[in-house]
């Protein structure tokens, strides 16, 4: 117990006395979209715009998983103040238990060669597999859909990894804290909307081909960053 009170009113009072049922809502919007986007193109092509915008659901997934992230490293730090370790430990530790077994589960599934999946899924995970360990698969092209669709993952894993970093150098009060997260976030924003423009000119000038345009527009973390 640090022996804070806080009002019934306070933000931080709320997240804890409440699950916030709207963001449950938004998921299932987010995912519903996701699922008409890869719906096969023949089958697609009956729903119009919601096959061809479905993958806008990505787009809210990352927005969900700043706020939430963002809420609840807030709400640990006024928890336990003076106490960045602990509240970086926890958060690690959280992230990884919620995703790690599952995915190196996965990826362990693909590299034993099951007829189930793709050859090519296991040639790439038995020989390249490093992108896949260290969650920057979405800066290399994939051809299959197994592997394709860790691209965000990967974005996500990136924004983790940062988030935890800042917690470890400024949570030791939940303000300090509060105030590293606007500066992060008006700093994604900034080179987010750079890193596009950029992007954009080079293929104005076709010093980019086109469909590395669109793979760094949609893939890279930079062109992200201000989502999250």
């Amino acid at each position: 117990d640090t022996g804070v009170v806080r009002h019934r009113d306070d933000p931080v009072s709320r997240v804890q006395q409440s699950r916030l049922p709207f963001i449950d809502v938004l998921r299932a919007i987010a995912i519903g979209t996701v699922l008409f986007r890869h719906l096969p193109p023949e089958l697609g092509v009956s729903f119009g715009k919601l096959h061809e915008w479905g993958g806008r659901g990505v787009d809210l997934f990352f927005i969900l998983s700043g706020f939430l992230i963002g809420t609840t490293c807030l709400e640990r730090a006024a928890r336990f103040e003076d106490r960045p370790l602990r509240q970086a430990g926890a958060y690690w530790l959280l992230r990884s238990a919620r995703i790690f077994p599952l995915y190196f589960s996965l990826l362990g599934l693909f590299a034993l060669g099951l007829p189930l999946f793709n050859s090519d899924v296991t040639h790439v995970i038995r020989h390249f597999p490093l992108p896949f360990l260290t969650f920057t698969s979405n800066y290399f092209a994939q051809g299959t859909l197994e592997l394709g669709i860790y691209w965000s993952l990967a974005i996500e894993e990136q924004f983790y990894l940062a988030v935890g970093l800042l917690v470890l150098a400024t949570s030791s009060r939940r303000d300090t804290l509060a105030a590293a997260f606007l500066g992060l976030s008006l700093v994604a924003i900034l080179v987010a909307v750079f890193y596009r423009h950029e992007i954009a000119e080079a293929a104005a000038n076709k010093t980019l081909e086109e469909k590395w345009y669109v793979f760094r527009l949609f893939h890279s973390t930079l062109a992200r960053m201000d989502q999250l």
